[in-house]
């Protein structure tokens, strides 16, 4: 169903495992209160009194019974402390996903109104209506991959990511992306910079790969200020296809590097950051080169000082008679 009805309450969805962990500890609490009952008993009973060594021996019995039991339930105590820390940091981050898409869907639809509003209402010169639907069609290539990168997303997390590997050839690939994209990011005061190795092949989506890139380099464009350089780099490494991506914006601080792949993360809050973003896109090129059998990681020097993101995929197979 769509909705409540008739006036009822929305549920409330309680987390599972910090209930499941407070159950399992207060089952044994009460056993393990319930066994030293009996051991009191039978010794208040006369007619039961334990000899001298028996007595000895139960207490040290109950007394390691007692120091297991205490760390069994410290241990159950933190357990149950870091799901509920888990499940609030999951709350948070999905409160800040759905601040940042929001964010991201009325911009774009707030420009491409005003655009088509100023189209009807004033008459306009061919160079300005050029300049109009420019900028309208990049609205919509905005749209376009906020919803490619939702789907992709529920696709990871459900298990279901479709990616095709082939024999790709990199390097064409990569030339071809930075000669489409550089003049763009020119006119934002950005440049970018590319080294990319000749003839570099691996078994890569052909889709999947250019995801790669675009969200790497959409994620150094929102974390530099103007004017700064990107970089892009591709070389071999032993027997895998290495993609860099540099850039000298705001940087990550050792908390933040260690979360930065992770569904919905990104550093701040969404209530005081400025730059653009759903927190999908870096979880995205990590779900996409696992999927490849390879792998991503991130180097910053700190806060302030830049970020170099790296991915890599197994190498092209070496066609006999042939290069690799």
């Amino acid at each position: 169903m769509s909705g409540a009805r008739g006036g009822a309450e929305p549920r409330v969805r309680v987390p599972r495992t910090p209930l499941f962990l407070f159950a399992t500890i207060l089952i044994l609490a009460m056993a393990q209160i319930t066994w030293w009952v009996i051991l009191l008993m039978r010794d208040l009973d006369p007619a039961a009194a334990p000899r001298p060594e028996d007595r000895g021996r139960r207490i040290v019995m109950v007394a390691s019974e007692g120091v297991a039991f205490a760390v069994a339930m410290t241990f159950g105590a933190w357990l149950i402390y870091r799901s509920v820390r888990r499940e609030e940091q999951l709350r948070r981050d999905e409160a800040n996903f759905l601040a940042a898409v929001t964010h991201e869907l009325k911009s774009p639809l707030a420009s491409l109104r005003l655009h088509a509003e100023t189209l009807e209402l004033r008459s306009a010169d061919a160079e300005r209506v050029r300049t109009y639907s420019k900028r309208m069609v990049e609205d919509v290539d905005r749209l376009q991959r906020l919803v490619e990168n939702l789907l992709a997303a529920a696709r990871a997390e459900a298990g279901l990511l479709d990616v095709r590997p082939t024999d790709l050839d990199l390097s064409a690939e990569l030339s071809q992306y930075v000669e489409s994209t550089a003049p763009l990011l020119i006119e934002r005061g950005l440049e970018l910079r590319s080294q990319i190795a000749e003839g570099v092949r691996a078994m890569a989506d052909p889709a999947a790969f250019r995801s790669v890139v675009e969200n790497l380099v959409d994620n150094a464009v929102k974390y530099s200020s103007a004017p700064a350089a990107i970089d892009v780099r591709l070389r071999r490494e032993a027997n895998r296809a290495v993609l860099e991506v540099s850039d000298s914006g705001v940087g990550l601080a050792p908390e933040e590097a260690a979360r930065v792949f992770e569904r919905f993360y990104r550093a701040g809050d969404e209530r005081v950051r400025t730059t653009k973003g759903t927190g999908l896109g870096l979880y995205l090129v990590r779900e996409i080169a696992r999927a490849h059998r390879g792998d991503v990681a991130v180097e910053s020097p700190g806060r302030g000082r830049g970020a170099t993101f790296r991915v890599w995929w197994p190498m092209a197979p070496v066609a006999i008679g042939g290069a690799a």
